[in-house]
């Protein structure tokens, strides 16, 4: 079947099949003139018949949508766009209800890297990720890997930068794994124009675990586009690789696959990567608060009960510092109350003698 709007340049770049049992598609829609591009949001049916389609953007912005998820029986997209006739690019994105009504819109600051990605996180929350161009060198620019974490009602819970800026870097999908922590597939390029293969793992902090690049031929072109986990705790990579023929490269352009463990090895032998946290880290790690936002209460979990050999001293402060509660965690789980707090962002602190973890909260009546 044919989708779109007639006599107009219509593309697809992602879909989702949603609770309601339709399948909702997202790209761009150009006019004939090719003076303005919006995003193109069009809704079908399971047997593909077209319930509606809807252009959304503002004049004299070109819009993109590049992926699209489901979030709390809406629709959550991500995407750039670009002043008409420049390069100007950022990220977007866009919380829509299935009636294709726009509930909130969130423009991302990428400093002309690009567009954003998104994946609703197991939590409510939602992951944003994206291209970060740190700098330029003459006509070469630098990109880091740029990850957001936001609540379903568009606010920040934190925003990070991962590795050396290099040129051609960029996400291209992310996973939440079997731990909950974050994988993150990407590719890295470097001045002889050959690009390798990224994996970062981060975790519901946005703190790095993990990061490692791959190629099937050195001096070519390694790409992943996506990633998934397999039965046995590993994970599958999927890409394509180009050969570059002033590095040596030899073929043509083929598929990509690659099959690693869960410490991210290519054999059987132990590659001894260290894929894991420090003390610190871990215990930030076993710590769980949930609802992140809440409108009354937090259940706080610590999975790993010998983090409680000796009961934790637990603080609430508000953004300027003031203590607006205290208790001791002694048990895996315990829930607190603030019904009678404010609406904001508090820090939440758990701390023994030498050991100490922090976690931002948000409390949204």
């Amino acid at each position: 079947m044919a989708y779109g709007f007639s006599n107009q340049a219509n593309n697809i770049s992602h879909f989702i099949k949603h609770s309601d049992n339709n399948i909702y598609m997202v790209g761009y829609v150009d006019d004939t003139l090719q003076t303005n591009a919006d995003i193109l949001l069009i809704k079908v049916d399971t047997a593909g018949n077209e319930i509606w389609k809807k252009k959304i953007g503002v004049t004299g912005m070109d819009e993109n949508a590049l992926s699209i998820d489901t979030l709390k029986g809406n629709l959550i997209i991500g995407g750039y766009k670009t002043i008409h006739n420049t390069s100007s690019s950022s990220g977007f994105v866009i919380r829509i209800d299935t009636a294709g009504n726009t509930i909130w819109n969130k423009n991302v600051y990428t400093n002309l890297g690009g567009g954003c990605i998104i994946k609703t996180l197991k939590d409510g929350n939602v992951l944003v990720y994206s291209q970060y161009k740190q700098y330029s060198i003459g006509s070469d620019d630098y990109y880091r890997l740029q990850v957001e974490k936001i609540t379903s009602n568009n606010i920040s819970i934190w925003q990070k930068r991962y590795n050396v800026a290099t040129i051609n870097s960029g996400p291209s999908n992310a996973i939440e794994n079997s731990d909950g922590h974050i994988i993150i597939a990407g590719q890295k390029g470097y001045a002889d124009i050959s690009v390798k293969g990224t994996v970062n793992v981060i975790n519901q902090n946005g703190d790095s675990l993990f990061y490692k690049e791959f190629y099937n031929e050195q001096g070519s072109q390694n790409y992943f586009r996506d990633v998934i986990q397999a039965d046995d705790k590993g994970y599958c990579f999927a890409g394509f690789i180009i050969p570059v023929v002033a590095n040596g490269g030899t073929g043509t352009e083929d598929i990509w696959l690659l099959k690693v463990d869960s410490n991210f090895c290519e054999s059987a032998i132990p590659c001894n990567n260290n894929v894991g946290l420090s003390e610190v880290e871990a215990l930030e790690a076993t710590v769980r608060v949930y609802p992140n936002p809440s409108n009354g209460s937090f259940v706080i979990e610590i999975a790993n009960e010998a983090w409680l050999t000796k009961p934790l001293a637990l603080t609430l402060t508000d953004c300027v510092g003031n203590n607006v509660y205290s208790a001791t965690i002694t048990h895996p789980t315990s829930t607190i109350q603030t019904e009678s707090l404010a609406n904001g962002i508090y820090f939440l602190t758990l701390q023994t003698k030498d050991k100490k973890v922090t976690k931002k909260i948000i409390i949204q009546k």
